[in-house]
């Protein structure tokens, strides 16, 4: 009997025996034809067994050796990803850091360098600017004060002045004006003569620069009345 044969009735048989399951569980219940069915799935799973053993020895050792390949490369992928991921992000995180680090020092010392001088240059125009206007400023403000406090103190000084010049010349003027008089009177007393007139004792009072440049028409004038008025003798 050929092999294909027995093959094909095996398979036949296993087949009947899965319908009969079904029926039972129709039947009889649930839980026996389940039963049935599933004994019979289990010996059709050890027929196929025994028949690949048979027509191909290596089966079992290739799906084995399969099995084991794709478990250790998967393990193997999964594990060499794993510490390749970790090395190079360890290696390219501190070569980053390092490389960053270091840019940005240089960056920051740039910056550092660059702002400093922009500041520097700034503050130095504003800073001249500014002392220039104010030095403009204060000396315009300085030459308004001193000028009009100048101004001030020369009025004031000048009325001063001119107060105590008058005061004095006003009592030189009349001291000199009793001196005058009285010298005049012990004069006339001790030769004789007559008293002198008040216009004669004027002839002899200091005039002022002020009194003589305004009344030089009004002392003439009284000089000649007095001579007139005076006796020969005296005119003498």
């Amino acid at each position: 009997m050929k092999a294909s044969r027995v093959d094909a009735i095996v398979d036949i048989a296993y087949g009947l025996t899965i319908f009969v399951a079904i029926v039972l569980i129709l039947e009889l219940g649930t839980q026996v034809g389940v039963a049935f069915g599933l004994g019979a799935l289990l010996s059709y799973l050890v027929h196929i067994a025994w028949k690949m053993a048979r027509f191909d020895p290596e089966w079992m050792t290739q799906e084995v050796t399969q099995k084991v390949s794709e478990e250790v490369e998967e393990t193997v992928s999964e594990t060499v990803s794993e510490e390749v991921e970790q090395t190079v992000t360890e290696t390219v995180s501190e070569e980053v850091e390092q490389t960053v680090s270091k840019e940005v020092d240089q960056v920051s010392d740039t910056v550092t360098e660059k702002v400093s001088e922009e500041v520097e240059e700034t503050v130095s125009e504003t800073v001249s600017e500014e002392v220039d206007k104010v030095s403009e400023e204060v000396t315009e403000e300085v030459e308004e004060t001193v000028s009009e406090t100048v101004s001030e103190e020369v009025d004031k000084v000048s009325e001063e002045v001119t107060e105590e010049v008058t005061e004095k010349v006003t009592e030189e003027v009349e001291q000199t004006v009793e001196q005058t008089v009285a010298e005049g009177v012990d004069a006339g007393d001790e030769a004789g003569e007559k008293p002198r007139t008040e216009a004669e004792t004027a002839e002899d009072e200091p005039e002022t620069e002020d009194e003589s440049e305004a009344d030089g028409g009004t002392a003439d004038d009284a000089d000649d009345e007095s001579d007139n008025g005076r006796d020969p003798e005296d005119r003498k």
